[in-house]
C-alpha cells in the first residue's frame, strides 16, 4: 500500500512540474532583442509619400506580373504588420533567442544572428546586416513559420534599406500542394 501511495505521489509531483508551463530557455536578454517597429519607422517610413515609386514584381503560379506603383498604391499596412510581427523586443520573448554576431574582416560591417531556441516562436530566424562604424542598418531577414494542425505557412522576408522588399510565402494545407508566393518592391527612387 505505501508503495502505490509512493508511486502515486510521484507521479502527481512530476505531472505537476511538466504541466507547470515554465519552460527556462537560456539565450540572451531581450536587452539586446531588436525593436522591429522602430526600425520600420525609420528605415521605411520615410519610402511611404510621394514621390517614391516602385516597382512591384510578383511570382504566382509560374507565373510573372509586374506593375510600377505611387508610393500611395502600395499596400504599406501590410508590410508594415510584417515588421510588427516579427519584432522581438517583447518581454515573453526573453532569453528565448541565442544572438551570434559575425563581423567582417575585409569590410566594416557586421551580421547579428537571432536564432530561436523555442521551436514555438513565430519567428525562426533574425538577421541584421549593419555597419560597424556608426551601426546603420544594410539589411534585415526573417523566416516565419507557422504550423497549423491542418496548414502551415512559412515566410522569408528581406529588406535591403531603400533598394529592395521582398516576401516569399510558402503555405501547405493537408492533402494539397504547397503554393508558393513571392512579391518584391524594388524602390526605383
Amino acid at each position: 500500500m505505501r508503495c502505490l501511495l509512493l508511486i502515486s505521489g510521484v507521479f502527481i509531483l512530476s505531472m505537476m512540474v511538466a504541466c507547470s508551463g515554465k519552460n527556462k530557455y537560456q539565450g540572451d536578454s531581450m536587452v539586446n532583442y531588436p525593436d522591429l517597429t522602430l526600425i520600420q519607422k525609420e528605415y521605411l517610413s520615410p519610402y511611404e509619400k510621394s514621390p517614391n515609386t516602385f516597382l512591384k514584381v510578383e511570382y504566382k503560379n509560374n507565373q510573372k506580373d509586374s506593375s510600377y506603383l505611387k508610393a500611395e498604391q502600395v499596400n504599406w499596412k501590410e508590410i508594415n504588420d510584417l515588421f510588427a510581427k516579427a519584432n522581438l523586443y517583447q518581454k515573453q520573448l526573453d532569453k528565448q533567442y541565442l544572438i551570434t554576431v559575425i563581423s567582417d574582416t575585409l569590410s566594416p560591417t557586421m551580421t547579428l544572428l537571432y536564432t530561436s531556441l523555442n521551436p514555438q516562436n513565430y519567428i525562426s530566424k533574425l538577421s541584421i546586416n549593419a555597419e560597424s562604424t556608426d551601426n546603420k542598418i544594410l539589411s534585415i531577414y526573417w523566416e516565419t513559420q507557422d504550423e497549423g494542425f491542418y496548414s502551415s505557412e512559412e515566410k522569408k522576408i528581406l529588406y535591403v534599406v531603400g533598394k529592395t522588399l521582398q516576401i516569399q510565402q510558402f503555405n501547405k494545407k493537408v492533402l494539397a500542394s504547397g503554393k508558393k508566393k513571392i512579391i518584391q518592391y524594388v524602390f526605383l527612387n
